[in-house]
């Protein structure tokens, strides 16, 4: 009788679960203004006011949050069904750590989702604020959701826990294996796979970033540190090879075959390091496949800028590290892995500036957790900051000039021309003449754009010299507008950030056009328009669901964090600075001029793979480290 009693509880818990996740499925987050979706036997609940002359504001809030579902269809009873299996195979697991770690992250994930929804949609938290009813709406959605999330976990880490991942298989791909032949075969079908975009587009992509670098050097005009002088370097010698040849145009397509030969080189590369640590062999096959035929890369490899290269090399060195932090014995009594190192961490700062950033963070930490070899760390540091000093004399050398300060200052800049737009007129005259001592106050409500800072940072709306001259007072003013507006500055925030961690957001992935230049550098156009057009739209599958999260930016860092939660399941908290690097890229992504910029973080879905292989496989990689 009493296992009677609890199988019916468990019955009834996993039903009530069940209920909320659907309710949390069902319910439209959008904030509603007419009560005519609302309808009780075919008839709008505005029916009632017809009748009775009145609807009390009570009954109004009431309807307002009813009208927020729509579940009469056969369909969600389907759903419904289908959670009360989810929820029976979650309530198995028992794990304790399990539990916790997925109840916290699913309360993220679903606070994430909820917040991101209301801001890509509002641009302000209106969804979540906008009235009681809606209010009510979003908790209900944030505990179903919540639910679903929790129990996906659940499951998913209880597997992850008790599976084995060493490769075990008989039969071996030899395109999988360690060896120069199979390291070229990658390489040449990786390329093969990437040529039909090269052809298309002829002789390759030129942006906007690398035509300003242009200018710099072909140009006469003056070189800006905004763009690193390694990548301004690089782009035009590969343009004057061009003009030596006739043409500006065999340049870029110059370019385009380095960039594409180096991309294919170095995926065969970690292709090669993951074969030699025995990664299971289904991660490395879906790996081959993700390398070859996953559209953003062969994109980027015949685009003409600097974050296809520090994408690379933000990738290698994510799988430097791995074996640096995996077997540091074996690590540091290489010369060649600690020059290596050095040299890619060099690299980092030299094709993109906010490597620097990163660099700064990352090292204190990477010497905390490897002190037992802080002289071979030394070693690495002051190899970097020579070469980075080196360069800042070069560009000394060179009359390099400083980039806008506005470019740091993006996020605060947002939020006080936000401030200044819903607020303006609140605002003492004291704050309107501080603000317009450092921005033209006039302007800000009409340029202010919640996503993209670029209206507001420019030199024609911020005045830089005000800043440096007197930056205390533009802090103090921030943090006086700060403390009247916190609501304000947080949906700044949240505005100019959530496409790196909202999954559901629809923007531009890759330039796909030449862009004016005064160089002669166009394409060639040698297939039939209709070709062109079927690669233009080659990201029309981000229509379809399930699909779409392969290229979003959100659901990517989603993936990020899980594979680092299951390290720390595993209790291997040593490889945790493995994901240091992207946390840090990140971080300089929040602070980027643009929310929702793909070619920012495109390193992380580049290292992906290596963040999935090193929360899945054991915990020192086996053999020689290369």
């Amino acid at each position: 009788m009493l296992k009677g009693r609890r199988l019916s509880k468990s019955y009834f818990i996993i039903a009530l679960y069940a209920f909320i996740a659907t309710l949390g499925l069902n319910v439209d987050l959008s904030f509603i203004t007419t009560l005519d979706n609302f309808r009780i036997e075919g008839y709008p609940i505005t029916r009632y006011q017809e009748v009775t002359g009145h609807l009390s504001s009570s009954m109004e809030t009431i309807a307002t949050f009813f009208a927020g579902f729509s579940g009469n269809s056969v369909l969600w009873l389907c759903i419904f069904l289908a959670l009360c299996l989810l929820f029976a195979r979650a309530l198995a697991v028992t794990d304790i750590r399990i539990k916790r770690y997925s109840y916290v992250t699913a309360a993220v994930f679903s606070m994430l989702y909820v917040i991101g929804f209301s801001i890509e949609r509002y641009s302000s938290l209106l969804a979540v604020t906008g009235s009681g009813a809606t209010f009510l709406r979003c908790v209900i959605a944030f505990i179903g959701i919540a639910f679903l999330f929790d129990a996906l976990l659940k499951i998913f880490f209880d597997k992850i826990m008790h599976c084995d991942f060493k490769d075990v298989a008989t039969k071996k791909l030899k395109i999988l294996e360690v060896g120069r032949k199979p390291f070229f075969q990658r390489c040449g079908v990786i390329f093969l796979c990437w040529l039909p975009y090269l052809i298309v587009y002829l002789p390759g992509f030129l942006s906007r970033d690398t035509v300003v670098q242009l200018d710099q050097t072909l140009g006469n005009e003056p070189l800006i540190s905004h763009h690193p002088i390694f990548m301004t370097g690089v782009s035009t010698l590969f343009i004057r090879i061009g003009m030596f040849f006739g043409s500006a145009n065999i340049g870029l397509l110059l370019y385009s075959l380095f960039q594409m030969i180096l991309m294919a080189s170095a995926f065969s590369y970690v292709l090669k390091c993951m074969a030699q640590q025995r990664i299971y062999l289904p991660v490395r096959g879906f790996t081959l496949l993700y390398f070859m035929l996953y559209p953003v890369h062969a994109f980027y490899s015949i685009m003409m800028w600097k974050d296809s290269l520090f994408s690379i090399v933000f990738m290698l060195l994510i799988l430097k590290t791995i074996q640096m932090v995996s077997r540091p014995e074996e690590f540091f009594k290489s010369k060649q892995k600690v020059v290596t190192f050095a040299l890619l961490c060099v690299a980092l700062f030299l094709t993109r500036n906010n490597g620097i950033h990163m660099l700064i963070l990352f090292f204190p930490v990477l010497l905390f957790a490897l002190r037992k070899y802080w002289k071979s760390l030394a070693v690495v540091i002051t190899l970097v900051a020579i070469c980075f000093i080196s360069l800042q004399i070069v560009s000394s050398a060179l009359h390099v000039q400083k980039g806008s300060a506005g470019e740091a200052l993006s996020v605060p800049l947002q939020q006080i021309a936000r401030t200044v737009k819903y607020h303006g007129d609140e605002l003492s005259a004291e704050e309107k003449e501080l603000i317009v001592s450092f921005l033209e106050f006039d302007r800000l409500s009409e340029l202010y754009e919640p996503t993209i800072s670029d209206p507001i940072k420019s030199g024609e709306i911020f005045n830089e010299a005000a800043f440096q001259e007197d930056t205390t007072s533009f802090i103090s003013l921030w943090a006086r507008l700060f403390a009247k507006y916190p609501i304000t500055y947080l949906e700044a925030f949240l505005c100019h950030t959530h496409g790196y961690w909202y999954p559901d957001i629809d923007y531009w992935i890759v330039a796909r056009e030449m862009w004016q230049n005064n160089y002669d550098i166009y394409s060639w156009l040698i297939v039939p328009s209709f070709i062109n057009n079927l690669f233009s739209g080659i990201f029309v599958f981000r229509v379809f669901p399930v699909l779409s999260m392969l290229v979003s930016i959100g659901f990517a860092c989603w993936v990020t964090i899980i594979a680092a939660l299951i390290l720390l399941l595993k209790r291997r908290y040593k490889m945790l600075p493995v994901f240091l690097l992207a946390f840090l890229l990140w971080l300089t992504c929040i602070a980027s001029p643009v929310s929702g910029m793909f070619r920012y973080i495109y390193g992380l879905f580049l290292a992906l793979p290596l963040f999935i292989s090193v929360a899945l496989q054991e915990e020192k990689w086996r053999g020689k480290l290369q």
